[in-house]
């Protein structure tokens, strides 16, 4: 159940029938996004077997970015939003989630109008949405949506506060905190005992169509990672080590320590990025030359990795590297992993880690990555 009792959904693409309810406030036009770059190398031996049909997509339009203006909102569990008993689904959440919320279908912490209700009066920010739980989806989900809100609203008071569920965790205060969104500007909701009856609400858009992003966005984290990584020097080349993280769906490796020996030879220092804080991440990825690692939540900050940086990416659960990659202008090789006998661990062939890094750093010493 979505929102009890709803009758149905208001779709933001279409929000004529809101009236004077509803307001557009315009940051930049739809633009097409930029195609994945052709694979540092093309051999069946060592890519995925639906590295093809993820990687070789065109690229599609991005809708304009912007910000809804939105009266007498109902506000409850991951972020969702209702108006007259109806869910309320804006550009604001990916592809798949949004059209789950279209057929009814809510999840993530739903929205329950049973629950009692708690006046807020003014105006107030929704940031959040399903994704606040995986550090990948806010780093390409809702952080941009910050940058969208200043654009479309120029000058924004103070006082009006970005509602966030109570659930939030503590990477996800750590990276708001680094952008200077302190614990005075955040309202927290209880998800389980409230929802909020909002006066005037601002949802700025997502910076992407199903991670198909817009140009633009490279812009804006290039520019955030010249403002927040720290100046500390950094490896030429990283493997991301997800060690001892549960990442689920069969994301961790069996052989992380062989992978780790065969690569040190070629100049790659091991990192676990869930250890460092965040200003040091985004220093890491933003200034290494080559960057390998498993497919997931880790391997998204290289939205902040330069144009030519080389990203070897083990695995391709979907499409999502390879948009980034175009994005950025990244030279981007894939490799598969196989199951290990141990439950969900996947196993990679060393010599081939090997070969794929070798071609990633054959190509930046031909063409050093720089620039947006």
């Amino acid at each position: 159940m979505a929102v009890d009792d709803h009758t149905g959904a208001i779709d933001l693409a279409e929000p004529a029938e809101l009236g004077e309810r509803h307001r557009w406030l315009p940051f930049l036009p739809a633009a097409t996004a930029s195609a994945a770059p052709p694979l540092l190398l093309d051999d069946a031996d060592l890519l995925p077997d639906n590295a093809a049909a993820l990687h070789g997509a065109a690229p599609e339009a991005v809708p304009a970015l912007g910000c809804h203006v939105l009266k007498d909102v109902l506000v409850g569990g991951a972020g969702h939003m209702a108006m007259d008993g109806r869910i309320v689904v804006g550009r604001s959440i990916t592809g798949h989630w949004r059209n789950q919320l279209l057929r009814g279908e809510m999840f993530d912490s739903p929205l329950s109008t049973k629950l009692p209700e708690r006046r807020l009066a003014g105006a107030a920010i929704l940031i959040g949405g399903p994704g606040f739980t995986s550090y990948g989806h806010l780093l390409l989900d809702i952080l941009p949506r910050l940058w969208i809100l200043r654009g479309a609203i120029r000058t924004i008071p103070a006082d009006v506060p970005i509602l966030l569920p109570s659930f939030v965790r503590g990477f996800a205060r750590q990276m708001l905190r680094t952008l200077g969104i302190h614990q005075d500007r955040v309202h927290r909701y209880s998800v389980a005992t409230e929802t909020l009856r909002v006066e005037t609400l601002l949802v700025p858009t997502l910076a992407h169509g199903d991670f198909w992003f817009h140009p633009a966005a490279a812009g804006f984290y290039a520019s955030l990672a010249d403002r927040i990584g720290d100046r500390e020097p950094v490896p030429r080349r990283v493997f991301i080590s997800r060690a001892g993280v549960d990442s689920g769906r069969g994301r961790l490796l069996a052989d992380d320590s062989d992978l780790i020996a065969a690569l040190e030879p070629l100049g790659f220092v091991a990192i676990r990025p869930e250890t460092l804080p965040w200003p040091r991440q985004v220093a890491i990825f933003a200034g290494a030359e080559v960057i390998a690692g498993v497919h997931g939540s880790a391997l998204k900050s290289t939205v902040f990795s330069r144009r030519g940086t080389g990203i070897v990416n083990i695995d391709l659960l979907n499409d999502t590297q390879s948009r980034i990659a175009g994005l950025r202008g990244h030279r981007l090789a894939y490799l598969r992993s196989e199951p290990a006998d141990d439950g969900d661990l996947r196993r990679v062939d060393p010599r081939k880690l090997v070969r794929c890094a070798e071609a990633a750093i054959a190509a930046t010493a031909a063409q050093p990555p720089g620039g947006r």
